[in-house]
């Protein structure tokens, strides 16, 4: 059922997206009403996914305190008289909600774009309140690049109030926006090799991360801080990759599969960051997230927002096939679709065949 139902998904975002590409007096959001309510039902009715469905699920239902955006959120739903299946098809909708209004303006790349924001973003079935605050983010950033700054800063308080920790994206799209930090494509592809294949994880978690949280539970009294601290070994070592990846070997392999999908993307990227709007902290946002990926699998805390910024590599792929459509980045048809097939196949093989979907992420309301 949950392939059948993220089939369902894909093929809305896509059939919507020709429809926004070919009609010239679209009515935006009404439009987008039915992928967003597809999405929303494939997703909210889900049963049990991920660690922290149950825990979330708890707190809805008993309207346990929770960061503030969120527990007015539950609190509202809850005065409404729904239940906490309802609870989850809002969380959904509310990054839906994020999908579409961040790919607003992209009319002719939109079509590229949605499906693989939803491949980028399955990680929002067992994040779940991180990632109802990264469809804020979503909106938050939107506006922002419209320069619409008071209505962003409303939505990134909104974000914040519903998971503190995206905070720490204010200072990352401001940095990422100053301005056009990779001007030479060899020094880029160059940084991106030596930290995929030679940057060790275990270092990074042994040298700064886990002292790094160490120093920052002493003087900050936060439970969850606490408690990652508690078990840091697990948390912040990289050893938890083997749990996700489940051999050494299956580790390598992602590795390297993974490796030559994002240098891709990265090399044939970096020709069109210039040539759309936004192109460039897009770039920067989705630059910094492909070179820091494979380093910091198994850091929990730290990959999720390495994920996050990876998300943007929907609309750097989507430029660079909608790019190669008016004047070809490659001159040969035949090598640029065999590798933008060989990303895509990358791409959606977690979303459809990885591990967690068999294993936590199958089961629906009834089951």
């Amino acid at each position: 059922m949950y392939h059948f139902l993220s089939i369902i998904t894909l093929l809305s975002f896509f059939i919507w997206g020709k429809y926004y590409r070919d009609t010239k007096n679209i009515k935006y959001w009404s439009s987008a009403i039915i992928p967003i309510f597809v999405y929303s039902l494939s997703y909210g009715l889900r049963d049990g996914w991920g660690a922290d469905f149950e825990h979330y699920k708890d707190i809805f239902e008993h309207l346990r305190s929770t960061d503030p955006c969120l527990y007015a959120l539950n609190n509202l739903i809850n005065w409404l008289g729904f239940g906490s299946t309802f609870a989850f098809i809002i969380y959904s909708v509310i990054l839906s909600c994020g999908f579409f209004y961040i790919v607003k303006g992209y009319k002719n790349e939109a079509i590229y774009i949605l499906p693989l924001l939803w491949v980028c973003s399955t990680d929002a079935c067992g994040l779940i309140r991180y990632w109802i605050a990264i469809g804020w983010i979503l909106i938050s950033l939107y506006f922002y690049l419209q320069q619409s700054y008071y209505k962003s800063i409303i939505f990134f308080v909104i974000a914040v109030g519903t998971h503190i920790s995206v905070i720490l994206f204010l200072p990352i799209v401001l940095i990422c926006n100053w301005k056009d930090y990779f001007k030479k494509r060899w020094v880029l592809m160059g940084i991106f090799i030596v930290f995929t294949a030679l940057f060790d994880k275990e270092i990074l978690g042994e040298k700064i991360i886990m002292p790094a949280t160490d120093f920052l539970s002493k003087y900050i009294n936060n439970e969850r801080l606490n408690m990652y601290n508690d078990d840091a070994e697990f948390w912040f070592s990289g050893n938890r990759v083997t749990m996700i990846a489940k051999t050494e070997t299956n580790e390598i392999i992602n590795r390297i599969r993974m490796g030559l999908t994002h240098g891709i993307i990265l090399y044939l990227g970096f020709g069109v960051k210039n040539r759309y709007k936004n192109g460039v902290i897009f770039f920067n946002l989705m630059a910094v997230g492909l070179i820091l990926y494979n380093t910091v699998q198994g850091f929990e805390l730290v990959n999720r927002y390495i994920e996050t910024l990876r998300m943007f590599l929907a609309f750097i792929l989507g430029f660079i096939i909608a790019e190669q459509r008016k004047y070809p980045l490659i001159n040969n048809k035949l090598i640029f679709w065999s590798l933008i097939v060989f990303c895509y196949v990358n791409l959606f093989y977690r979303a459809f065949l990885g591990t967690d979907t068999l294993l936590l992420y199958n089961r629906y309301i009834w089951d």
